[in-house]
């Protein structure tokens, strides 16, 4: 993989606010979370100007990997979100991002059925969005291999393929389709349109979890709810170098406080 992590010291902190998060699931509801640890791999992302939109960290547990990221500053509505072939996040004469390559497609399957189809990353209004799943179609050695993979978020929707048979294509000489359905572009792509930000998957090195680090700081809604979210969004930035080379320096630093729903006396 042609790409270095440039400062990886205060990434395990975001694996204790997911420890904190799921330890809380885990006392609100009956069926037991992942016991989350320090992130496999994490990436920045960062959109065609260069602005840093956020982070995602990949984490083994089990079988599957649990992939959770947080963005800000985004267009709101749904985005298609796919893991890329290449650890390159250029534009190599096909577009912002084209050097990414095809989707990860282990298989050789159809769209939606790629390794590297993730469920559409929803963007509020307000620009942020915040996103966990978990998979089990690659592996951590399918992220890292020797040209590496990247995260592509796109500018539209996914449709996943879903292309009712009553519904026609047309090519550019306006003639229609013999068959209806989904079309190539669509069995590749899913229809989710330009590519608007882009982060090269790095290994996050092997840290020590046992030394004194600020506790992730997190808020309990007052409703009660356990939609809970870091209060301050990390800081990411990547850059390309011309000769391919990626450089991703992320810095997060975040506190957690639980605190509690009280009630009052009577």
């Amino acid at each position: 993989m042609n790409q270095t992590a440039k400062a990886w010291t205060t990434a395990a902190v975001l694996a204790v606010g997911l420890a904190a998060a799921t330890a809380f699931a885990q006392e609100q509801t009956a069926t037991p979370a992942p016991e989350m640890t320090q992130p496999d791999a994490a990436v920045s992302l960062s959109g065609v100007d260069g602005q840093a939109y956020g982070i995602f960290t990949f984490t083994v547990y089990d079988y599957r990997i649990i992939v959770s990221g947080q963005v800000t500053g985004m267009p709101p509505g749904f985005h298609g979100l796919h893991i890329h072939t290449s650890g390159r996040c250029e534009d190599d004469g096909g577009g912002p991002f084209s050097a990414a390559g095809d989707h990860l497609n282990l298989m050789g399957l159809n769209h939606p059925d790629h390794a590297g189809d993730l469920p559409p990353l929803l963007v509020l209004q307000d620009g942020t969005a915040y996103l966990s799943v978990s998979t089990d179609r690659f592996t951590m050695d399918d992220l890292l291999d020797e040209d590496g993979s990247s995260l592509i978020v796109h500018e539209r929707p996914d449709n996943f393929g879903n292309i009712p048979d009553r519904y026609f294509s047309f090519d550019e000489a306006g003639n229609r389709a013999s068959e209806g359905g989904p079309d190539e572009e669509t069995l590749a792509t899913g229809d989710s349109g330009a590519r608007i930000a882009c982060g090269v998957i790095v290994e996050v090195p092997p840290m020590d979890m046992t030394g004194d680090m600020a506790t992730p700081e997190m808020t309990m809604p007052a409703d009660g709810s356990d939609n809970m979210m870091p209060t301050q969004p990390a800081e990411a930035t990547a850059e390309v170098t011309p000769d391919g080379e990626s450089t991703v320096e992320v810095t997060l630093d975040v506190t957690v406080e639980v605190t509690p729903e009280t009630t009052p006396a009577s």
